[in-house]
């Protein structure tokens, strides 16, 4: 069995072509260049990260508009003469 390690091509002349010119090389690297994949995709995210800023925003107005609750006394360490529910 041959081992195929191209020593019959590999000394060949590279082709050139006399019908199609040769593409220029800032050409060649676009074909390479990174693409969206996902068409979209970037603006849904950013999109679902504005929104969730945007409720973020909400929750905390909503925090700080809310009042302060009543101080809680522990069970057992209330003032003197005091049960748990403060009577």
């Amino acid at each position: 069995m041959k081992q195929d390690n191209y020593e019959d091509i590999i000394n060949l002349p590279h082709h050139v072509s006399k019908i199609h010119r040769q593409m220029p090389m800032y050409q060649r690297a676009a074909q390479f260049a990174p693409f969206a994949a996902l068409v979209g995709y970037k603006e849904a995210i950013d999109r679902a990260a504005a929104e969730s800023a945007a409720s973020a925003d909400d929750f905390t107005a909503l925090l700080s508009a809310a009042p302060d609750p009543a101080p809680v006394t522990p069970a057992g360490g209330g003032g003197e003469g005091q049960d748990a529910l403060g009577e």
